[in-house]
């Protein structure tokens, strides 16, 4: 396989737009009025290519999970969101949408406070910093269940 080397800009925008392609195919699924999403699969088979049953859903981490581009720079880029929504279906259960969406607006946001010369490292620990900061204040806005929490 030929390996595809990219620096600097160029690989940035690749990536940020693998992440905007899967963010718009997700977010149209979001909050109570959502849309659904319809998704077609295929594999080869012994006959050539096989169409699967379609698949319709409104769930954010079933669209990012079926969710595949052939630019492998921006297939990361997707990959990147695809994890986030997994983890939050792990730690959360729900609010996948929500993840893929934050996730877009916070490497779009620090791709272009890179581009204006922002120290990419710095960024990292300020996002840091911002996460302990909600984490805490959504701790005190918190009311802990009573009894069995099971």
């Amino acid at each position: 396989m030929i390996k595809q080397v990219l620096y600097g800009k160029e690989s940035r925008d690749k990536l940020l737009a693998g992440v905007q392609k899967i963010t718009k195919a997700v977010s149209c699924t979001m909050g109570p009025s959502g849309k659904c999403v319809l998704i077609g699969n295929s594999v080869y088979g012994q006959d050539g290519l096989v169409q699967l049953p379609s698949i319709v859903t409104k769930d954010g981490v079933t669209v990012a999970d079926n969710f595949e581009l052939s630019d492998p720079v921006e297939n990361r880029g997707a990959l990147a969101v695809k994890e986030a929504a997994r983890e939050t279906v792990k730690q959360a259960g729900d609010a996948t949408t929500l993840t893929c969406v934050l996730s877009e607006s916070l490497i779009t946001n620090g791709m272009k406070l890179i581009e204006e010369g922002a120290n990419s490292q710095q960024l990292k620990k300020g996002m840091d910093k911002a996460l302990e900061y909600v984490v805490e204040e959504l701790k005190k806005m918190s009311t802990p269940v009573k009894g069995d929490i099971e």
